[in-house]
């Protein structure tokens, strides 16, 4: 998408960055998390429930920010809580209910898009003016391959993921000018209680681990469009 060089500055080494890491409480979040503090990074985790990052003897010293994503007012109170600069963000929260569009609930529609998407704009919305102000910052947002790729029963999902690929590659182009990168990293099928919901056979299903290291790697080679093999949340 944006020729033969690096998209963003890479990324090879962790030692004392401080990441702040949304949705890391479970899934690829907290894989990541647990990578980027073997390799000496300083973390800044959030979610909504803690409970699984405050019980985890590898993170359980790390700073810890209740926080939904859903919410603007608790958006803000987080974002006034992380005190020390912030040399990247990645926002790993997101929502999946599999099945056909006439079975989901209007309360379901509504959380799955507030969570992948709105919630999403709202976070990088009140985190500019803090990036911008210091003058450096990477955002990393989460879509899923199956933005490319519609799929039966993952409508409202594919829907919300696709809108946060097109937010993403806008916002690349705002940010440069503010020395602000940003990152789209699109998984295909991750073994997560997400999909633990689908009950079919998920081609090159890949560990949370795996997704992890792909995810680094592609940071690694300054990406801006980050995918691992496959086609669903």
């Amino acid at each position: 998408m944006f020729g033969f060089h690096p998209a963003n500055p890479p990324i090879t080494d962790w030692r004392g960055r401080h990441i702040w890491v949304i949705g890391a409480s479970a899934g690829i979040g907290k894989a990541v998390a647990h990578s980027l503090q073997t390799q000496g990074a300083q973390l800044t985790l959030s979610a909504r429930n803690l409970s699984a990052v405050e019980t985890d003897e590898k993170l359980s010293e790390c700073q810890c920010i209740t926080m939904d994503i859903c919410d603007t007012q608790s958006i803000a109170s987080a974002i006034e809580q992380v005190t020390k600069p912030i040399d990247v963000v990645m926002i790993f929260a997101g929502s999946y209910q599999a099945g056909a569009l006439i079975n989901h609930s209007q309360q379901a529609i509504q959380q799955t898009i507030a969570t992948n998407l709105t919630g999403v704009i709202n976070c990088c919305h009140q985190l500019l003016p803090r990036l911008i102000a210091q003058q450096h910052g990477h955002l990393v947002l989460v879509g899923s391959s199956a933005a490319y790729l519609p799929m039966p029963n993952a409508s409202v999902y594919g829907a919300s993921k696709a809108g946060l690929g097109y937010f993403a590659q806008s916002l690349y182009t705002e940010c440069r000018a503010d020395n602000i990168a940003v990152s789209l990293v699109s998984p295909g099928f991750v073994k997560t209680r997400l999909t633990d919901q689908n009950n079919f056979s998920m081609p090159s299903l890949l560990s949370t681990e795996e997704a992890s290291h792909a995810l680094l790697s592609g940071l690694a080679r300054g990406s801006f469009d980050i995918a691992s093999r496959g086609a669903s949340p």
